[in-house]
């Protein structure tokens, strides 16, 4: 989502995903290059006045949580298709073993696996180095529409 300066319709704050806007206590604002101070501020008291925390951090794809969220989805689409375990096996570990809010591919699931799948592309394409590339299973849902969490 973006706050937009109307003088120049463009968006000059991101947020960051947030697993759970209910309960969050921080916002992670991110500002597009040469936002003027004034509307900075405007964004960052807006998210102070709901309550929240807000750290600024750099306008890069994916941000952070989201950038996140989407590889270990893709990390974890690449285990079911290399027979490692089972979608259900790898969430129940990841929920359990570590304490994650969501199984990773439930989260994709939550998330909308073309959404997952955009971000890992705008990663590949701003880090051309081959470390980001989405999960031919993520690709295949992405086009289907079927869920990764259910195989």
């Amino acid at each position: 989502a973006s706050e937009h300066d109307s003088a120049h319709d463009k968006p000059i704050a991101l947020f960051d995903l947030v697993p759970d806007y209910g309960t969050a206590k921080r916002i992670a604002l991110a500002f597009a290059d040469g936002t003027p101070a004034a509307p900075r501020q405007a964004a960052i008291g807006f998210f102070q006045s709901l309550g929240l925390a807000v750290s600024a951090i750099d306008d890069t794809p994916g941000l952070i949580v989201m950038r996140i969220a989407a590889m270990l989805a893709n990390e974890a689409a690449e285990a079911v298709l290399q027979g490692v375990a089972a979608p259900a096996a790898i969430d129940l570990a990841m929920i359990k073993g570590v304490s994650y809010p969501h199984g990773p591919l439930a989260w994709a699931d939550e998330i909308g696996i073309p959404y997952v799948v955009a971000v890992i592309d705008r990663l590949a394409k701003y880090y051309p180095d081959g470390h980001y590339r989405a999960s031919a299973l993520l690709r295949r849902r992405a086009a289907t529409g079927g869920p990764v969490h259910g195989g």
